[in-house]
């Protein structure tokens, strides 16, 4: 995040407060530039400056910066150097021109040179995709073969080279047959505002950020800091809150565990319940015996009842009279508890035996409540022990 910010800084900072030149015979003192905050630059003539590149992708990222330190004196001719590094993909894209001898042109034309953004000339002229060109610069011509938008090399003559440097350069390059080039037009592009590659010196240390940039930076910090406290202090009062809520509901739920308790117990044995109706399929005893007492007329008694696997045989007796079958089967069909009623004669007949079959509880509960036997509905129906005592004072 920092050094998004950085590089946002610095992007909008890029434009130039002033801009000097520093050719082979000294500085060149430029007009005030487009920028208002921005730092003063430094353009270094392409004859001040070398150029090589350094591939360090094979090491880690966090290694890379050290291992070129540590290669850049051996490399360079001057004592007292100053580089410009530009990194892209771990390969090091570097340029070195002599520190004493820059800062020395510039201290007798009254600069301070530890003011000024030092930027190689190359840098500013405008970025090349492919292939060779030959550039006009500050001082004498620049050679550069690029290959995927990258400065793969460039060499530096004081005068215009003919063609046989021109494709020593190239092959020296490992620049393609199809690309090179013996001879080549001279291009004169002008600065441009920013830099076609972010650079940095060799350490990039502090002392290349300025000090408005500095106060930017605070400012900048301290914008997007205070919005950040505020967030965080909406975050731990909102935390606050939802940790009472969670108090609360965990003593609720310890008010409630009796109920809940006693509803699990509930809905357990119900679920028994229904276990044990599950067991018996057919309507209970009672309500058949209700059923059957119900059809019997005044004066008949039930001698046997032999109930089994769904098969009920009763035997009726009738101490003064004969017995109609039809009629008791008649009687005991309306009761709908009762199915394939069939008449078994006896020998005597006062009496009479019936065999039927027994209806389901579920095919009974699927009856509309209308539909529901006779005999359960007056058995649902029989008044509560609370109720007798009026009934038998209305009686009266």
């Amino acid at each position: 995040m920092l050094l998004i910010l950085q590089n946002s800084l610095r992007e909008l900072l890029s434009l130039p407060r002033r801009r000097h030149l520093l050719r082979s015979d000294g500085p060149q003192l430029g007009a005030a530039g487009l920028g208002r905050i921005g730092r003063t630059e430094l353009v270094l003539s392409r004859a001040l400056c070398r150029f090589t590149r350094i591939d360090l992708s094979r090491l880690p990222a966090n290694k890379r910066a050290s291992a070129l330190n540590l290669q850049l004196p051996q490399w360079s001719p001057y004592r007292d150097s100053d580089y410009a590094v530009a990194w892209s993909d771990g390969v090091a894209s570097v340029w070195c021109w002599d520190q004493a001898l820059a800062d020395a042109a510039l201290v007798a034309r009254g600069l301070k040179p530890q003011s000024l953004r030092k930027i190689p000339e190359t840098l500013l002229r405008p970025r090349q995709t492919e292939g060779f060109r030959l550039l006009a610069c500050l001082d004498g011509f620049e050679g550069q073969c690029w290959g995927a938008s990258q400065l793969l090399a460039s060499r530096w003559w004081p005068a215009m080279p003919d063609a046989a440097a021109l494709l020593a350069f190239q092959r020296d390059a490992n620049l393609p047959l199809d690309q090179q080039q013996s001879t080549a037009p001279v291009r004169e592009l002008a600065l441009q505002a920013r830099t076609w590659a972010a650079f940095s010196g060799a350490r990039a240390d502090v002392a290349e950020v300025s000090t408005p940039e500095m106060l930017l930076y605070a400012l900048l910090a301290l914008a997007l800091g205070l919005p950040a406290m505020a967030m965080g202090v909406d975050q731990y009062r909102l935390g606050q809150a939802i940790a009472a809520r969670q108090a609360e509901i965990a003593r609720l739920s310890e008010q409630s565990k009796p109920l809940l308790d006693a509803r699990d117990a509930a809905l357990a044995a119900l679920q028994q319940i229904k276990a044990l109706d599950a067991l018996q399929p057919f309507p209970s005893p009672l309500m058949q015996m209700v059923a059957v007492a119900r059809a019997l007329p005044e004066g008949v008694f039930l001698r046997e009842w032999e109930m089994s696997d769904g098969q009920l045989k009763i035997l009726v007796v009738s101490p003064e009279a004969s017995i109609s079958g039809t009629a008791y089967i008649s009687a005991l069909e309306q009761s709908r508890l009762f199915a394939d009623l069939k008449m078994i004669t006896q020998p005597d007949p006062k009496q009479m035996g019936f065999a039927m079959g027994l209806r389901t509880q579920q095919a009974l509960n699927a009856e509309p409540r209308g539909d529901l036997p006779e005999a359960a509905e007056s058995f649902e129906a029989k008044p509560q022990p609370a109720a007798a005592p009026q009934a038998a004072k209305a009686s009266r």
